[in-house]
């Protein structure tokens, strides 16, 4: 069953709370001596809206309900709260459980627990921009700095989506699971990827005067931190949690 979504309820506001979360992952990364500070700067969500459709409504699955029960029986741990976290991370325990005793009880939702299968493909016009600086670090360190501006483009996503609805606790889970091929025997196998394609072009330099383009070294480092990021935040068994309001 196909499902119909509204694309242009993607705005500049959303636009921007991805590319702080991109950014703060950023710092989190080693980056190679060659780079200086790096930070996306721009993001255009494109025309093209993805084809959605739903295989399968169930039951929430026990995996969203452990990792809830292991923030309450384990060890308080500091935890930004609707952060991009593995299941075991991503309650915040104080804002989560102790706020909880001096509230009054939320009431019953009517909407029971459930958990949605989509079927995802999308390619998209979806344009993302990020300025960093090529350092030349001999006679020393930093002696030359060459301004870098990397346009990633042409991406190009299959996988399914797993929403989980929990409306007790009034969570909303969201994870991405890779595609698999039955016939592939290469678990590396480009078809078993979620992000099937992705280009990045690069231009070094003043536009004015000489211009270097399609250095490797850089853009290489750009689509492995967009993978790693991809796989380590989002995709299965890792998930996001969004805390609803009341």
């Amino acid at each position: 069953m196909s499902v119909d979504i509204d694309y242009t309820k993607l705005d500049q506001s959303l636009a921007d709370n991805l590319l702080s979360i991109l950014n703060e992952r950023l710092e989190e990364m080693q980056k190679p001596s060659i780079l200086g500070h790096i930070e996306f700067t721009n993001l255009s969500w494109g025309d093209m809206a993805p084809d959605i459709e739903l295989e399968e409504i169930g039951e929430l699955s026990e995996e969203f309900n452990e990792s809830d029960e292991e923030d309450v029986n384990g060890e308080d741990e500091a935890h930004e709260a609707a952060d991009l976290k593995h299941p075991a991370q991503i309650r915040d325990s104080n804002n989560n459980h102790n706020a909880s005793e001096s509230q009054p009880k939320r009431a019953s939702s009517t909407i029971p627990n459930m958990q949605i299968q989509l079927r995802i493909t999308h390619e998209s016009d979806m344009r993302l921009t990020l300025l960093t600086n090529l350092l030349v670090n001999f006679p020393s360190p930093g002696f030359m700095s060459l301004p870098v501006k990397l346009a990633v483009r042409g991406i190009v996503l299959h996988s399914k989506a797993i929403i989980g609805i929990d409306s007790q606790r009034r969570q909303v889970h969201f994870s991405l699971v890779e595609p698999y091929d039955e016939n592939s025997e290469d678990d590396d196998d480009v078809q078993n990827h979620i992000l099937q394609s992705l280009v990045v072009e690069s231009e070094i330099g003043d536009v004015d005067r000489h211009t270097l383009k399609n250095v490797r070294k850089v853009e290489n480092f750009v689509l492995e931190y967009l993978r790693n990021l991809l796989n380590n935040e989002i995709v299965w068994p890792n998930y996001h949690t969004f805390i609803l309001d009341d």
